[in-house]
C-alpha cells in the first residue's frame, strides 16, 4: 500500500509513518472476483462513491448505508459507474480494480463484511476539527515569531556593531557607575541637602588674644525641585541659643525671621514687584527720606526681579540639554564624516593593562571642517538657539548685578552676550584651517565602560592633545588622570587611589605643570575617622571624616571648624511678611528703633 499524499510505502495501519497522513481503510470481503465485464447498475445498490485524495479516509459506515437503504430516487435513475482515480505520477502505478459481480449471497457477504475500526476525531457542534488547518495556523505563527525573533536579532546586533553606539552606551554606563560611588551619591542629591556649618568662638576667638564661650551655627538647606532655599544662623553662649537669624527664599520671594530681635513679625520682598516698589519706596536714592539706599545698592536690587533659585533651574536645565543633544550631534557628525574604526587594545590604568575595544575616529583636513561646521550650524540653528538665549539671560542678569554692586551703570544684554559668542565659533572655524583631529574611545571590556578618551588635533600653527582616563572600574576607581598638551607645554592632574577598602581610604594627588610635580598625600583610617592631608611628605591638615547613612561629617584640628553634610531633608516654605520695600517711612523708623533695642539688650547679656 503506498500512501496517497506523500507516495511513501505503508506497513499497514491507519496514519502514514512518514507525513502522518491517514491511510485508506480497504474492506474486507469474500466476494469472488470474475473476469467478467460489469453488469447494468442496479437500482437498489448504490454505487461506490469516489474518494478525494485528501481523504481517503471515508468509512465503510456511509458505504453501508447506501447499500441497504433505498429511496425512489435510486430506483429511478441509473446509477454511474465509478470512474478510475488518475495516480499521482510519482506513485506507483496501481492495477486496475475488478468490478465486482452481484449476487445475493456476495451483498450479504458485502453487508457482514468485518472492518476495522476507525478513531473518530471528536465531533463539537455536528463538526469534525480541522487538524491540519489548525497545524498550519500553528506553523504560520511559530514561523513569524521565528521571523520577528531573527530581525530584532539582526538589529541588535548591528547596534552592537556601530562603533559609535557602543561609544554612547558605555559613556552612559560610565556615569551610572560614578553616581554609584559614595561621592557621586552626594554631588547628585546636593540639590535636596542640608549643610551645616559650626565654629567654635572660644579656638577663633583666642588666636585674636579674646576670651569668647560660644559657638556659631550656619545652616544652608536646599530643595530644588520644590524651588526652596533657607539660610540659618544660630549664636549659642554656654549651649544657650541667644541670637537667631533666618532668611527664607522660594522662586517668588525672600523673607527675614529673628525670635530673638523681631519677635513674632517676619519681613520680606516679592522678587516679580521689586523694582516697580522699589521706585515708590523710601528707600529710592531720588526720594526725599532719610532712608535712600546708596545708588549701586540700589541699582543692583533693580535687577533682582527673578529669584535666585528661578536662575538657578533656568541655567542648569540649559546647559543639561544642551551637553545632551550636542554629543549625540557630535557622534552623529563623526559618523557621517570620519573614518571609524574598531580594534582590541589596551589601556594603562593604575598600573595594569586593561584589555580594550579602542573605536578610532580619523577625521581629516576636510572631515574635521565638516564636522566642525555642522556643529556650528547647530549651535545657531533654534533648537540649539533657544537654549543658549535662556543661558545666557542668566549670565546677563548675573553680570548686571555684579556691574551695579561695582558701581557700573553699563547694561548687559543677552543678545549682545549671544551674538558674541557666535564670533568666538566663526573665528573658531577660521582657525581649523588645515586642522586634522583623531579621536579615540576606550571601552573595557570586562564590564563596557568607556574608561579613556583622547582627542589629538594638528595643525600648521600648533598640535594638542587632551587625554582622560578613569578607572578601571568606575564604580571603585584606582586612577583618575587629565593630560593637556598644547603644541609641547604639557600639564597633568593624577589621582592615585593606593587603597580604597572598608577600613582605609590612601590617595595621592598629583600636579605636573612642567616644573617639579606637587604632590598631596590624604590617608583616611575609616573605622576611626582620623584623616591626615600632606604635601610632599609634609603633614599639613588633620581631623575627623566620617560617613554614616545619610549623613558626612568634618571636623578640622586646631580651627574649631567642622561641617555637617545631610543628604535629603526638608527645607522650610517662606511664610507669610510684610513687605519691608512698601513700609511707610514712619513704620520703618519705628522697626529700626525696636531692632536696635533688642540688638543692646542681647549685647548687655553676652557682657555679664
Amino acid at each position: 500500500m503506498f500512501c496517497p499524499n506523500c507516495g511513501a510505502q505503508a506497513e499497514g495501519g491507519k496514519f502514514c509513518a512518514s507525513c502522518g497522513s491517514p491511510l485508506p481503510m480497504a474492506p474486507k470481503s469474500t466476494v469472488t472476483e470474475t473476469p467478467q465485464e460489469a453488469p447494468a447498475a442496479n437500482p437498489y445498490i448504490a454505487a461506490p462513491q469516489a474518494q478525494p485524495q485528501w481523504a481517503p479516509e471515508a468509512t465503510i459506515q456511509s458505504q453501508t448505508q447506501s447499500l441497504y437503504q433505498w429511496t425512489p430516487e435510486a430506483s429511478a435513475q441509473p446509477q454511474p459507474q465509478p470512474q478510475p482515480q488518475p495516480q499521482p505520477q510519482w506513485a506507483p502505478q496501481a492495477p486496475a480494480q475488478p468490478q465486482y459481480q452481484w449476487t445475493p449471497d456476495a451483498q450479504a457477504s458485502y453487508a457482514a463484511a468485518p472492518t476495522e475500526p476507525q478513531t473518530e476525531a471528536p465531533v463539537k457542534d455536528g463538526k469534525k476539527p480541522k487538524n491540519k488547518a489548525l497545524l498550519w495556523i500553528l506553523v504560520a505563527a511559530g514561523g513569524l515569531v521565528l521571523l520577528a525573533g531573527i530581525a530584532l536579532l539582526v538589529i541588535f546586533l548591528f547596534l552592537k556593531k556601530d562603533p559609535t553606539a557602543q561609544v554612547a552606551a558605555a559613556a552612559a554606563k560610565t556615569m551610572s557607575s560614578v553616581k554609584q560611588t559614595e561621592a557621586g551619591k552626594f554631588s547628585d542629591e546636593l540639590d535636596k541637602s542640608q549643610v551645616k556649618v559650626s565654629m567654635d568662638l572660644s579656638s577663633l576667638a583666642s588666636q585674636i588674644g579674646y576670651r569668647v564661650d560660644g559657638t556659631l551655627d550656619v545652616t544652608l538647606s536646599s530643595d530644588m525641585d520644590a524651588g526652596r532655599m533657607s539660610l540659618a544662623l544660630a549664636l549659642l553662649m554656654k549651649g544657650k541659643e541667644v541670637a537667631d537669624l533666618d532668611i527664607l527664599m522660594d522662586e517668588k520671594a525672600m523673607a527675614i525671621r529673628s525670635d530673638t530681635i523681631l519677635g513674632n513679625d517676619v519681613y520680606g520682598l516679592t522678587f516679580a514687584t521689586l523694582p516697580d516698589d522699589l521706585e515708590k519706596s523710601i528707600f529710592n536714592p531720588k526720594a526725599r527720606t532719610d532712608y535712600p539706599l546708596p545708588e549701586e545698592l540700589y541699582n543692583m536690587l533693580l535687577e533682582l526681579d527673578q529669584s535666585p533659585i528661578t536662575l538657578y533651574k533656568e541655567s542648569r536645565g540649559s546647559i543639561e540639554k544642551l551637553a545632551e543633544k550636542g554629543g549625540a550631534k557630535l557622534l552623529e557628525s563623526l559618523k557621517k564624516h570620519a573614518e571609524i574604526t574598531e580594534e582590541d587594545g589596551t589601556l594603562t590604568v593604575g598600573g595594569s593593562k586593561v584589555e580594550c575595544k579602542v573605536v578610532k575616529a580619523v577625521a581629516d583636513e576636510a572631515a574635521t571642517r565638516a564636522i566642525t561646521e555642522e556643529l556650528v550650524e547647530w549651535i545657531k540653528g533654534s533648537e540649539a538657539k533657544t537654549e543658549l538665549t535662556r543661558l545666557f539671560k542668566v549670565v546677563a542678569k548675573v553680570q548686571q548685578i555684579a556691574n551695579a554692586a561695582d558701581g557700573s551703570s553699563e547694561r548687559v544684554e543677552p543678545e549682545d552676550l549671544l551674538k558674541e559668542f557666535y564670533d568666538g565659533l566663526d573665528d573658531a572655524l577660521e582657525d581649523l584651517e588645515d586642522s586634522s583631529s583623531e579621536l579615540y574611545f576606550y571601552i573595557s571590556k570586562k564590564n563596557e565602560q568607556l574608561i579613556g578618551f583622547r582627542m589629538d588635533t594638528e595643525s600648521r600653527k600648533e598640535a594638542n592633545s587632551l587625554e582622560l582616563v578613569v578607572g578601571p572600574d568606575c564604580e571603585n576607581p584606582t586612577e583618575f588622570r587629565m593630560t593637556v598638551d598644547s603644541d609641547g607645554d604639557k600639564t597633568e592632574y593624577l589621582i592615585n587611589v593606593l587603597e580604597n577598602t572598608d577600613s582605609a581610604m590612601e590617595l595621592e594627588i598629583t600636579f605636573t605643570d612642567g616644573s617639579r610635580p606637587q604632590t598631596v598625600e590624604f590617608e583616611w583610617k575609616k573605622k576611626r575617622g582620623q584623616f591626615t592631608v600632606s604635601t610632599n611628605g609634609y603633614p599639613m591638615v588633620s581631623g575627623t571624616l566620617k560617613i554614616e547613612d545619610d549623613t558626612l561629617s568634618l571636623e578640622v584640628d586646631d580651627t574649631g571648624i567642622s561641617m555637617e553634610l545631610t543628604r535629603g531633608g526638608k527645607t522650610e516654605a517662606v511664610p507669610k511678611f510684610k513687605n519691608i520695600v512698601t513700609m511707610k517711612e514712619e513704620d520703618f523708623s519705628d522697626l529700626l528703633d525696636d531692632i536696635q533695642k533688642e540688638i543692646q539688650n542681647l549685647v548687655y547679656s553676652l557682657m555679664k
